[in-house]
């Protein structure tokens, strides 16, 4: 990447950059940047040295959140039959605001739902129940749900305990 590129990318921490060429290599032209920073004095100066990770989109860090809802009795295979249809601009929504890799399980014993899904930003991801079309896809599924009284599905986020690659 270009220093000039980089500069312009060290504005914000874990800004997209876009190069007007794409790299040598391949034909990826965003990248995702992550900067540290790490200080250490010594008797004469302050020393800082500045730390640029440059990695291709899509290879950054994801964060996985786990998290359960809870539907009504009688109502899984409507469920299924609602998401194997999920429309295409909540797909897109849910990709716009960094998610992949949704996976939703349920427990026939309690009826609870555990859900799984990769995202890139926490706030990012929470702007989310902001859209349009989530509120839309809220009210579609609210008479099978257990939800709060704007719709929104009752959610517990669930503590990672454990994890393995």
């Amino acid at each position: 990447m270009h220093p000039i590129a980089i500069a312009k990318c060290l504005k914000n921490r874990n800004h997209i950059c876009r190069n007007k060429k794409p790299h040598k290599n391949n034909k990826i032209d965003e990248w995702f940047i992550d900067i540290q920073i790490f200080k250490y004095y010594n008797e004469s100066s302050v020393c800082i040295n500045l730390i640029l990770c440059a990695v291709p989109r899509g290879m950054e860090e994801i964060m996985i959140k786990g998290f359960t809802m809870k539907l009504n009795a009688g109502c899984e295979e409507e469920y299924e039959v609602r998401h194997n249809q999920l429309w295409p601009e909540m797909i897109d929504m849910i990709h716009e605001y960094g998610g992949k890799n949704y996976s939703i399980f349920w427990d026939k014993a309690t009826n609870v739902l555990f859900a799984y899904i990769e995202i890139e930003d926490e706030k990012k991801w929470t702007k989310t129940a902001g859209t349009k079309i989530n509120r839309k896809w809220w009210d579609y599924m609210a008479d099978i749900m257990e939800t709060n009284e704007d719709n929104s599905p009752v959610c517990v986020d669930l503590k990672p305990l454990f994890h393995l690659d």
